[in-house]
């Protein structure tokens, strides 16, 4: 996973057991001085950011979604508690403009299905799972994206898998709930 911090100041990513992070320098060149990780047992599979840039959350195959809280000068600090389980195999990060909502594609793995998983952002940033938790999805998630309006989702999962969200942030499957990729 890769994200920019929202000033531009810093560049996150994922690489294998390791957030790492980096300064970005004048005309967008990365300062190898400034190159700075945060070492785990877990094998992290995205990262994002909230759109004020305080909060970054990881995504790993067997720690769930793991929290921080982002520091003026872009260090990280975990938040108490660190992690929310899943009890899945978490693929893909979003997070929603209004930095409310948290949502993950998790495939199949551990027990579970193939799923959509979706929480609450707290204002100390600890995730509450919404109601319902979980949306099932077809086929194993890659990928997804929100809409820059808020109103919709969309999970690269074999097909398109396509959601609304409500002004909560709570989503539901469209109708029809899927786009066929390979039919268009």
């Amino acid at each position: 996973g890769l994200t920019l911090a929202p000033d531009g100041e810093h560049v996150y990513l994922t690489v294998g057991g390791f957030i790492k992070w980096i300064s970005v320098g004048a005309g967008g060149g990365l300062d190898p001085e400034t190159l700075t990780a945060i070492a785990r047992p877990a094998y992290f599979t995205d990262v994002v950011l909230t759109p004020d840039g305080r909060r970054l959350y990881a995504s790993s195959y067997g720690d769930g979604i793991l929290g921080f809280s982002v520091a003026a000068d872009g260090s990280l600090s975990e938040l108490d508690p660190p992690a929310t389980a899943t009890g899945a195999k978490v693929t893909a990060l979003a997070v929603s403009s209004n930095g409310h909502s948290l949502y993950a594609a998790a495939k199949a793995g551990y027990g579970s299905q193939n799923r959509l998983l979706q929480y609450s952002i707290e204002d100390d940033g600890g995730l509450t799972a919404k109601d319902p938790a979980s949306l099932p999805l077809d086929s194993r998630p890659y990928d997804l994206a929100i809409t820059p309006d808020g109103r919709s989702l969309y999970v690269a999962a074999g097909d398109l898998a396509l959601f609304d969200l409500d002004v909560t942030g709570l989503a539901t499957p469209k109708s029809p709930a899927a786009f066929d990729l390979v039919k268009a």
